[in-house]
């Protein structure tokens, strides 16, 4: 007998120190057969459980799909909108045997701190108490007590560049269609410690450090532990300030048993033990200019030093419009160079109706949070390129994934290529730089708005790779924040006098 599962997402990161609230026209929305048409073939989350759904034998039904660039809190008004639509769903079938949902795991909102726990909770409410809930998520979720009681599984990314989202929900799938058959009995644990990050922040693309090492560790309880069905890892989301923020551990165990939180204790200690440890240090913008000069000596037409903007990541959650990055680059008069992206609608319309080949004197970037990433900087320009901004991810992360820039241009100042943008984006793939004309390994250096996802695809094409401190609102410096729901003493931010476990 086949099973019925209702396949969604409404996935949202929340930098709660963003002042721009993330409304309903920042998210991009689809329903029904449109998810379909658009997600077949990709490598995205929603698309793993559509595939698990054929393999399985499912019918299903797939309400919402919505997703917006990290940012501020999500309006109340977006968030009742998608629920509701995933609430209708639910009422509307006859026959219901289980739920795949594909969340982040730290979305914040203008009512409630915890916009996961709200989603899990309204679907656990129109589902009933024996529907198993599955839900994907991404190791910088913060992952709260209120997911934990309303979903039947949790499954975490293993991976940072992320690039196994499609993975991840083939291992939920796995696990719900064993719980829909009555084999299993899926129950989460959670274990937490007083930080605000662990696990090398997620990384593992170095093959090494702490996040490696506890992976490792969570896949071997995986294949030998009895009743362990699934363990993950949550590196958390230190730009938040809300109660649950912070790393943890879950254990989704086959029914009830102690050996579950011995096991989660175990693994979240060893975050706590860790916690120092890191494997990619940011560098200083004079060092990555000086990094940069070099590279363009011994390689002027490529292949690049690519620079990372840790510090103003839209995928992070920041308004992507710092300008100290391309401001350090002109004052180090560097050459053949490229930057994406500078986000300024304003700029970007103008710019786009002067035309291409127009000379344009702008006061571009830094209107949102300047004290953060740097304030609008006087230009003058050449307009190189007018686009629709619109692109598809051909890299190892999100493949096939489909994005836009919006109303876009492409400007040159003095020796940089700048994209500017009207949509706030993750700038992680090279085919955001190729629409617009820019070949990234014939570039001397090469920017990115991005904190770790832009190492997938970059690494490859790079004579020179780092991570550099901007000085926005995802950079490492904490104390320029003003935490006031975390729960307080917490690490780094207190002196915390026992050194060892402390639950």
């Amino acid at each position: 007998m086949s099973r019925h599962v209702i396949i969604a997402s409404i996935m949202h990161e929340s930098h709660t120190f963003n002042p721009v609230a993330t409304d309903r026209s920042k998210f991009t929305v689809e329903y029904g057969d449109e998810v379909l048409e658009k997600s077949r073939g990709t490598r995205t989350g929603i698309n793993g459980f559509i595939d698990a759904a054929a393999d399985y034998g499912w019918t299903f039904s797939i309400p919402i799909n919505a997703r917006a660039t990290s940012g501020g809190r999500v309006t109340q008004a977006a968030l009742d909108e998608f629920i509701a639509c995933l609430e209708k769903a639910i009422h509307e079938q006859n026959k219901l045997d289980g739920i795949a949902l594909v969340l982040h795991g730290a979305m914040s909102c203008e009512h409630c701190d915890d916009g996961d726990a709200e989603i899990l909770r309204r679907v656990r409410l129109a589902a009933g108490d024996t529907v198993p809930i599955a839900a994907t998520i991404d190791p910088h979720g913060n992952v709260s007590t209120g997911m934990t009681d309303n979903a039947s599984i949790l499954c975490t990314y293993r991976t940072t560049p992320h690039i196994d989202q499609y993975d991840t929900s083939r291992r939920a799938a796995q696990i719900l269609h064993r719980a829909m058959l009555g084999e299993v009995n899926p129950k989460i644990v959670l274990a937490r410690r007083p930080m605000l990050y662990a696990f090398d922040r997620g990384r593992t693309h170095n093959g090494h450090g702490p996040m490696v090492e506890a992976l490792e560790l969570a896949q071997r309880w995986e294949r030998e532990q009895p009743g362990v069905l699934g363990v993950g890892v949550q590196a958390g989301f230190s730009h938040a300030d809300t109660p649950q923020t912070g790393p943890s551990v879950y254990i989704v165990g086959d029914g009830d048993a102690p050996l579950y939180q011995d096991l989660a204790e175990q693994l979240i200690e060893f975050g706590w033990q860790n916690r120092q440890r890191e494997t990619v240090s940011l560098v200083s913008l004079d060092e990555a200019m000086a990094r940069a000069r070099a590279n363009i000596e011994k390689n002027p037409n490529g292949p690049p030093a690519v620079i990372g903007d840790y510090a103003d990541s839209p995928g992070g959650g920041t308004p992507g419009n710092g300008t100290n990055m391309l401001r350090a680059m002109l004052a180090a008069k560097l050459t053949n160079c490229a930057l994406g992206a500078i986000n300024d609608p304003d700029v970007a319309a103008y710019c786009a109706k002067a035309g291409e080949g127009a000379e344009v004197k702008v006061s571009l970037g830094g209107k949102i949070a300047p004290e953060f990433g740097g304030g609008p900087l006087d230009i003058t320009a050449t307009v190189l390129k007018v686009s629709n901004g619109d692109y598809v991810h051909e890299g190892p992360s999100a493949t096939g994934w489909r994005g836009s820039f919006g109303v876009s241009v492409l400007l040159q100042v003095e020796g940089v290529e700048v994209i500017v943008s009207s949509r706030n984006q993750n700038f992680l793939d090279t085919q955001q730089f190729r629409i617009f004309g820019i070949d990234p390994e014939r570039k001397a250096v090469v920017s990115c708005k991005n904190m770790h996802h832009f190492r997938a695809g970059f690494t490859p094409l790079a004579a020179d790779i780092m991570s550099c401190d901007s000085g926005g609102l995802t950079g490492y410096q904490y104390q320029r924040l003003t935490y006031h729901k975390l729960p307080r003493p917490i690490w780094p931010l207190d002196e915390l006098l026992d050194e060892s476990s402390t639950t």
